[in-house]
């Protein structure tokens, strides 16, 4: 009985009425419908008794002649009908103004959501309006059920209408601005502004990598081949029971990880991520870690049973790490096989390739250092040869002694001679070079 007054009293309240009246769906479309054929005739009624009072005022109105019963019709009767033939004109102006509004929403509804036909935009009007002809939408399979010649505004644009899911399917509803809603199997009713953001397939899904490759901390190639993996949306083993499923609850998912799935995906170069993509990722980059941090040996020929690589890894997939990793995603990982191991050259060679570019990288190095050291001395020679030239031409002019207008163009001469021999001298060691060189 409370939550009856309760909705009496949210009813009543004026800014949910106002607010239903504006937007408001299913019976908010009847109620307008209503509500305008009221006026409308309302605003016919006053014209019509309106012109009646007018035309019993006239004195002509007695020689008026019924079409059908003649001029023995009542006097009342003949003021009715002369009234309502007047009165007519008066039903044009809303029905007039209201046909504009709507062939013109119509119009905008086609031109902006791009549809073909301009009836489709007209239907989809009177369905957000008045509530008349809601559209109707099966998912199944983990997609829209439409056929290749219909046209449903449920799915292209959106609400307002009933969207049937199918068990074993979940959708993400969303507004303009945030995600709405998360439905799972049954009848429900879409409102206006709600669309379908995606289709969310609870079945257990399977994946499968045929092949990757990683190098070992000894500089190996390993392949790992055939991994195959089963997976789901991530469910609450509350619901679910300790298998994840149960006959009164065949498919529990939780509306967090339904959000994770869908928004929680990295954007490429090529597009957004599927969610199956983001899955085998995690999966093969476990996979993948455990061969980066081993040596060959340990992962295609361990000594003892406790280094089984096979066991590692299974304890990197079932570990908190990834399955933190997986459920930021939505997923769960429920069964998985690593498939088998092989290396991309015999062994032998790859070992040989390894040590040869250490040794070859070593030498590099010490070639390298060599090279800066030499570059180093050149540059601290020509700085001393600099500073031995200067200091000599210095010594000259002190020991010389020259007039005071004479002194700039001494020095000048003296730097020209001083020059002249330090390039004869570099001449004769490089000349000297050579001829060791070519000796």
């Amino acid at each position: 009985m409370s939550t009856k007054s309760n909705l009496r009293k949210r009813f009543w309240h004026p800014g949910y009425f106002f607010q239903g009246f504006l937007e408001g769906d299913l019976f908010w479309g009847k109620f307008r419908l209503i509500v305008i054929i009221v006026l409308i005739l309302l605003f016919v009624l006053g014209g019509i008794i309106t012109e009646t009072l007018v035309l019993g005022y006239a004195e002509h109105l007695s020689l008026f002649e019924f079409p059908i019963l003649g001029t023995a019709a009542p006097r009342a009767l003949t003021l009715i009908y002369s009234a309502t033939l007047h009165s007519l004109r008066f039903v044009l102006i809303p029905l007039t103004a209201l046909t504009i509004a709507m062939l013109v929403g119509a119009h905008y509804v086609q031109d902006i959501y791009e549809l073909d036909s301009y009836w489709i935009g007209m239907r989809y009007l009177l369905a957000c309006i008045f509530g008349i002809g809601y559209p109707r939408l099966q998912i199944d399979e983990g997609r829209k059920m439409v056929r290749p010649d219909e046209v449903n505004t449920l799915a292209m644009i959106g609400g307002p209408g009933y969207v049937m899911i199918r068990p074993g399917n979940a959708v993400l509803f969303e507004r303009l601005t945030h995600p709405s809603n998360v439905l799972a199997a049954g009848w429900h009713f879409i409102s206006r502004f709600e669309s379908i953001k995606e289709i969310l397939d609870l079945n257990d899904q399977h994946g499968y990598i045929e092949k990757a490759t990683a190098m070992t901390k000894d500089g190996i190639l390993v392949n790992v081949h055939d991994v195959h993996f089963r997976y789901r949306l991530w469910g609450s083993r509350r619901e679910g029971g300790a298998t994840g499923r149960s006959p009164e609850n065949p498919y529990p998912f939780s509306t967090q990880a339904a959000y994770s799935q869908v928004y929680n995906r990295a954007v490429r170069g090529d597009g957004l991520t599927t969610w199956n993509a983001a899955v085998q990722l995690v999966v093969e980059g476990a996979i993948l870690d455990f061969i980066r941090g081993n040596l060959v040996d340990a992962v295609t020929a361990p000594t003892a049973s406790s280094d089984d690589p096979r066991k590692k890894i299974r304890q990197k997939l079932l570990s908190g790490e990834t399955r933190s990793r997986l459920k930021d995603m939505g997923a769960e990982l429920i069964w998985f096989d690593t498939g088998h191991f092989s290396v991309e050259k015999p062994i032998e060679d790859q070992r040989i390739e390894t040590w040869k570019a250490e040794w070859v990288g070593d030498a590099r190095v010490i070639q390298a250092y060599g090279t800066s050291q030499r570059q180093i001395f050149q540059e601290l020679g020509r700085a001393e040869a600099q500073a031995e030239l200067l200091m000599s031409i210095i010594h000259s002019l002190e020991k010389m002694d020259i007039p005071e207008d004479q002194k700039s163009q001494a020095v000048s001469n003296m730097f020209l001679i001083r020059t002249a021999q330090v390039l004869e001298s570099m001449s004769k060691v490089y000349s000297s070079e050579d001829n060791s060189s070519n000796g």
